[in-house]
């Protein structure tokens, strides 16, 4: 299987990040074994374009009912990105988010790949929810995981969100810097994963305390391997600070 690993740049950070790397290939081989499903796409990967694909990608997503407690998550209208990755079998696929009243609660990437000279299709979802969830397709539990996505940790308390959202974002930005992911394949051949620093989507959550959150990917070409979640939130006291999970 592959596998995915995060390490930090400063030692101090290392040992408590190892602890977030095995959450990681946990979460990562559960996805593989219980939430994606592999089906032929009877066609040749030659007529397989982006632009084909797309509304292949569309219909699937729409097929997916996600709730969180209670309440019915909204897919959001279009994907947030398409992504290549032309290092593995040529993989192409569309990330797409479900919502909770404007928060994100999944991402789920959807895509193709080439095996024995067929295109097949994938599914691969992560939780971004603070308590469990259940996703269906077509009528069948495929997804239940009973805790939360993110392990939150509190960033150094010195470095205050600054009141601009411009600033945050190159705030959090710059926290997500310090993280290298490793991506491990079956052969052993391992490579380095690339921090694109546009983040895939910002968001706020005024119930939470949330002032303002991003979700960063660390990629294989466009493709997103690992996530790394910043988000500056409000305590009790009003004390504003930044908070972080790898996932």
């Amino acid at each position: 299987s592959i596998r995915a690993t995060i390490v930090s740049h400063s030692n101090e950070n290392r040992s408590m990040l190892s602890r977030f790397a095995k959450q990681l290939c946990f979460l990562t081989c559960q996805a593989c074994l219980l939430l994606t499903s592999t089906q032929s796409a009877a066609a040749q990967t030659d007529g397989y374009t982006a632009e084909k694909l797309a509304p292949y990608f569309q219909r699937i997503a729409d097929d997916y009912q996600i709730t969180v407690g209670n309440d019915d998550l909204t897919l959001r209208s279009q994907p947030l990105m398409n992504w290549k990755n032309p290092v593995r079998t040529q993989s192409q696929g569309a990330l797409y988010v479900w919502e909770l009243r404007g928060r994100p609660q999944v991402l789920g990437s959807i895509f193709t790949y080439q095996y024995n000279n067929v295109v097949r299709c994938r599914h691969e979802l992560i939780s971004l929810a603070d308590g469990p969830l259940t996703a269906r397709l077509e009528s069948d539990v495929v997804w239940s995981p009973n805790r939360a996505g993110p392990e939150w940790t509190q960033w150094d308390a010195s470095l205050i969100p600054a009141p601009s959202a411009s600033r945050r974002l190159f705030q959090m930005r710059s926290i997500a810097r310090r993280f290298i992911g490793k991506l491990t394949m079956p052969n052993g051949q391992v490579s380095t994963l690339t921090l694109i620093p546009q983040p895939l989507l910002r968001y706020e959550d005024a119930d939470d305390g949330v002032i303002d959150g991003a979700v960063f990917s660390l990629a294989q070409g466009t493709d997103p391997e690992i996530l790394i979640v910043v988000q500056a939130k409000k305590s009790r006291d009003d004390t504003i600070t930044f908070y972080y999970s790898p996932i």
